[in-house]
């Protein structure tokens, strides 16, 4: 429980920051760097030993800033590009296909703890992560998002 204060404490000093820092750097670099971050983040997560040692508090912090700075370097370019006329709606899909993301990894994530380990799910979600981020600088952005 502590550990959930702590790092929902730390989180909410820190969207601000990340927030403004999305909106100064550009997306070509803050997406892949976000995704690069919880891979590692995700790693450290799948090699802790004890649950209630110092170390496990500062990777579970940093593994929830590192999921911050993804939703919301994602979120800022989907909304910073979004017609007025069709906002609400697509933010509604938007969702939609966030919450079935979820769900479907968390089917995935369940079955491989159950059939391959307890860090399975981390080291599947760091796979992942470091695939997007390559993605995302293989294919480069072809939108300029700096024109909006």
């Amino acid at each position: 429980m502590n550990m959930m204060i702590f790092s929902v404490a730390v989180s909410a000093l820190v969207f601000p920051i990340i927030g403004k820092c999305c909106d100064m750097v550009d997306p070509k670099k803050t997406v892949p760097f976000a995704f690069f971050f919880r891979a590692m983040t995700t790693y450290l997560f799948s090699t802790l030993d004890s649950p209630d040692s110092i170390r496990s508090y500062g990777v579970c912090v940093l593994m929830i800033l590192s999921s911050i700075i993804e939703n919301i370097s994602v979120d800022s370019i989907f909304n910073k590009n979004l017609p007025k006329e069709t906002r609400g709606v697509l933010m509604g899909l938007y969702s939609c296909a966030g919450q079935f993301g979820i769900l479907c990894f968390s089917l995935i994530a369940g079955s491989l703890f159950d059939n391959v380990g307890a860090h399975s799910p981390f080291v599947f979600l760091g796979i992942l992560d470091f695939m997007f981020a390559l993605i995302t600088i293989a294919f480069g952005f072809k939108y300029d998002f700096s024109s909006q």
